[in-house]
């Protein structure tokens, strides 16, 4: 900044009018996607599991970790059917892990963790919005 004002000093001082460019800073935002959520909460059953000692029947690490680099690019079209299938089985995943979870947890750890099955099970239950598929109709045309 200073070598600016260096540099042009004697036109700032003649003008009246100051030009100002401004730039926007970048969040590091990451927004709530399905298959985000769902990654979570495999991971948050698996911690929950080492927290209470017991070991689940698998970890799916190494799957994971597969599925969500699958279904990264699901916008393009080349890549939307394997995107869908990834999501669909991050989902199937989830669910084997919370009832896995469910059923080998005690009932005085279960109620400790009351509103953590209470959410997965709220983010398990939901259902996606897909784009519809090509060539299906949004809506059908009486006029036509």
């Amino acid at each position: 900044m200073q070598l600016s004002i260096d540099l042009h000093s004697e036109n700032v001082t003649a003008r009246t009018d100051v030009l100002a460019d401004t730039t926007v800073q970048e969040k590091n935002i990451t927004y709530p996607t399905d298959a985000k959520l769902l990654c979570k909460i495999i991971e948050k059953c698996t911690a929950i599991a080492s927290d209470e000692g017991m070991k689940l029947r698998q970890s799916y690490k190494r799957t994971v970790r597969k599925l969500m680099r699958q279904q990264y690019n699901g916008h393009h079209s080349r890549q939307r059917k394997q995107a869908t299938k990834a999501r669909r089985k991050l989902k199937t995943i989830a669910a084997r892990q919370v009832r896995d979870l469910d059923r080998k947890l005690s009932a005085d750890a279960r109620e400790n963790y009351n509103e953590e099955f209470q959410l997965f099970n709220k983010v398990l239950d939901q259902s996606s919005v897909l784009p519809p598929k090509h060539g299906t109709l949004l809506f059908k045309c009486s006029h036509l």
